[in-house]
């Protein structure tokens, strides 16, 4: 089951289907803003799982939290002794739209952080005949034009209705987005093979996936456990976990063993992984320190001058939205590939071709160095046995409309950056496609392919920040030290405003 909201918010869908329109696409409040949420449970650090049966009392003062469990009946729990606090997720009705996992450091802000900051990429709703389920998230990261991607984004929740499929793409923030092409690709395969695609849209058939023997992170700590399998047991390092004293590191280093018994000189890296909510917000954060020069900026990068390198080299660098895969080879470490980020809240499984010659001995040592705050990393696998590349069939829409009534099919039907363009929030746009007729021998899965970009609603009157922008980009580490101060300016307005509305109570 896809997993959604898995940042430093994570939210998993349960029972009940997250983000679900009507049978119509209709112009709907933003569901972040105007939602409500209360404690069922926690997870502490040593990963024992509460869940209460009433709902518990929070005390900001003591930072404790105080509920009743069916096994153990009432217990308090101090906020930094906790890893996770389960929260449900409510619409104004009140009706239940998904569990979620909050960090017990960011407790407070529940669904306020998401509205503050989440940025970029239009959300994907697939229609099973019922309701339309957020689905897919595409080209996050493409902040403007040259950066445009094209994304693969496997649809869960679509379903065949009439011999039709139907999608809804909304614009659920402050940006406006522009799409080239949305098609719907169908992929027949055995079943007892695994389908995965790399960032080019190749798809690849792969028998068996070898977990990792051991990984630990910078502190040598032992965290195999979050990366065996896709579920909801992941790695997100946050701010919080990192002493202000000694903050000259902040960048993880996760280091992977594999048994080599099974691995080919030819691999595929499985990852599932993305952009962290904090790194999505540094986005925005960025892009606010070029002021009023920012369109400036964006004409510069999308006529390719040498802000755009500029640009590359410094993404690539501090690996913000790139993360290296370090390979270690006769004693010595080598990049032998990279994880592109993905959207924020839906994360998508990707193979990554990977070469492994020239290892010696019965281990393939892997390491990733993320830096804090920007990278949420789930699944790290690499693959057994023979690989085959999959056939893809490639559906078009037979009808495109948006939410003025306009069939903009032949917009959105090819490459030719003649873009459906969404300036609003609320802004959406309804497809179909006509079905394949022909019944699966095997499995069928389907997958959206979308190019595209988006460019933020940013403030204006603002002055450029030029020394600051250069500092970033003439010394390694300085966007991190920058960021991690913006979180603790956060950090403490939250506090601020938490004291002021006890006392105002």
């Amino acid at each position: 089951m896809k997993r959604i909201f898995n940042i430093a918010i994570i939210i998993v869908i349960s029972n009940y289907s997250l983000f679900c329109y009507s049978n119509e696409p209709v112009i709907v409040d933003n569901y972040f803003l105007y939602s409500t949420e209360e404690i069922t449970g926690v997870i502490t650090k040593q990963g024992i799982e509460f869940d209460f049966f009433s709902a518990p009392r929070y005390d900001p003062k003591n930072r404790t939290i105080t509920g009743s469990s069916k096994n153990t009946g009432v217990m308090t729990f101090h906020l930094d002794d906790l890893q996770w606090i389960k929260v449900k997720k409510f619409d104004t009705g009140k009706t239940v739209l998904a569990s979620i996992l909050i960090p017990a450091g960011v407790v407070g802000g529940t669904f306020a952080l998401v509205a503050l900051l989440k940025e970029s990429c239009p959300f994907v709703y697939s229609f099973d005949g019922n309701v339309y389920t957020f689905d897919a998230e595409p080209y996050g990261g493409a902040i403007t034009e040259s950066l445009r991607k094209t994304d693969y984004s496997r649809l869960e929740y679509l379903e065949e209705v009439d011999g039709e499929y139907i999608l809804m793409m909304r614009n659920e923030v402050e940006e406006t987005q522009y799409t080239d092409e949305m098609k719907i690709l169908v992929i027949d395969h055995d079943r007892d093979k695994m389908l995965y695609p790399d960032e080019q849209g190749n798809f690849y058939l792969v028998d068996k996936l070898i977990k990792p023997i051991g990984v630990n992170n910078r502190t040598g700590k032992d965290v195999s456990k979050l990366f065996n399998d896709r579920d909801d047991n992941l790695w997100v390092d946050i701010y919080s976990n990192i002493n202000h004293d000694r903050q000259s590191n902040l960048r993880d280093t996760l280091s992977f063993e594999f048994e080599r018994s099974e691995i080919t000189d030819s691999t595929l890296l499985i990852v599932n992984a993305g952009t962290a909510l904090w790194g999505s917000h540094m986005i925005r954060s960025m892009l606010e320190l070029r002021g009023d020069s920012v369109e400036s900026w964006y004409s510069s990068v999308d006529n390719q001058e040498y802000e755009l390198l500029e640009l590359v080299n410094f993404i690539e660098r501090e690996e913000l939205y790139i993360l290296k895969v370090w390979v270690k080879v006769g004693g010595k470490w080598e990049v032998r590939g990279v994880i592109s980020g993905g959207g924020l809240f839906v994360y998508e499984d990707r193979a990554i071709p990977l070469d492994l010659s020239g290892i010696d001995g019965d281990i393939v040592s892997i390491q990733l160095r993320p830096p804090i705050g920007f990278w949420a990393i789930d699944q790290v696998n690499l693959t057994s046995g023979k690989i085959q590349m999959a056939s893809t069939k490639e559906i078009g829409p037979i009808s495109a409309i948006n939410d003025k009534g306009e069939e903009l099919r032949s917009i959105i039907s090819k490459i030719d950056r003649n873009y459906y363009i969404m300036p609003e929030v609320g802004n959406w746009l309804k497809l179909r496609f006509s079905a394949i007729d022909e019944e699966p021998v095997g499995l069928r899965s389907l997958y959206l392919k979308t190019t595209g970009y988006y460019r933020l609603h940013l403030p204006e009157g603002r002055t450029e920040q030029t020394e600051l922008i250069s500092q970033m980009h003439r010394e390694q580490g300085a966007i991190l030290r920058y960021s991690y101060n913006e979180y603790r300016e956060w950090k403490m307005n939250i506090m601020v405003n938490r004291e002021t509305e006890q006392i105002d109570k």
